[in-house]
């Protein structure tokens, strides 16, 4: 059966995240680790199959040959040091694509998976994405028959602000050249265990004209400001009619 949801999100703000940093035009540099358990997955078939929720290998449904493995999703955290605007590798995706009875599939599964940093300063930001689990019938080709797993919904977007200052984590992909290149989709073959890299970066979110108020002037300061010039300025006039009226008054 073929999930026909398709929607993509990638390379999207999936969330925003606030860092200290020193000024909003400067790059900052960023270490740490980064873990992840699955969550629990949503299906629409008779009797699902599912094993691993909250930890970090996830399997589902029930093999149609005794002594085969169901499909499995491992995720390993990696360890980081990026600048923002930089691609950096968040962890290893193995995907094992085993061929399962339909009524025990899932249509997809969460990732929770954390940034922990090491500045003490910085604080860990928790992420979670939705995978879209995309199975085929096995009718046609090897190739034809490939499952897939794709990025999508949000489970739940998450804001953060420090010090007026955001930044936007953008999950770029799937790579299997260490970033060289990405993908959206990550197809393995039937009864075929593969590994990718899932990619992202940290973007700093620049400050619009209109955000910026601390170089503009708010109306009613400009309003007093021309009172004030108004008031030097009447005050500058009658002085020199007074100085005029002086000289005036020691020539007669």
């Amino acid at each position: 059966m073929i999930n026909p949801r398709r929607t993509l999100l990638f390379s999207s703000g999936i969330a925003s995240v606030a860092m200290m940093m020193a000024s909003p035009g400067q790059a900052l540099t960023l270490a740490g680790q980064a873990s992840g358990a699955w969550g629990t997955p949503l299906s629409n078939e008779s009797t699902p199959r599912f094993t691993g929720v909250d930890g970090s290998s996830f399997t589902w449904g029930i093999p149609t040959t005794a002594g085969r493995e169901a499909n499995q999703l491992v995720f390993q955290g990696n360890e980081f040091t990026t600048e923002t605007n930089a691609l950096f590798k968040i962890g290893d995706l193995t995907y094992f694509n085993g061929t399962i009875l339909s009524n025990t599939g899932i249509q997809s599964v969460p990732l929770n998976f954390e940034l922990a940093f090491d500045d003490a300063e910085v604080r860990s930001q928790v992420f979670s994405i939705n995978f879209d689990i995309l199975t085929t019938p096995n009718v046609g080709t090897p190739d034809d028959n490939a499952d897939a797993i794709i990025p999508t919904a949000l489970i739940s977007e998450q804001s953060f602000s420090s010090n007026g200052l955001d930044y936007t984590f953008n999950l770029v992909g799937f790579s299997q050249d260490e970033g060289l290149t990405t993908t959206e989709e990550f197809r393995v073959l039937e009864e075929a265990r593969t590994t990718a890299s899932l990619f992202g970066r940290i973007i700093p979110v620049p400050l619009s004209a209109s955000e910026d108020t601390s170089r503009i002037p708010e109306p009613r300061a400009i309003a007093g400001l021309s009172i004030l010039a108004a008031v030097f300025g009447m005050a500058r006039d009658s002085r020199k009619n007074r100085n005029i009226s002086q000289r005036n008054s020691d020539t007669d």
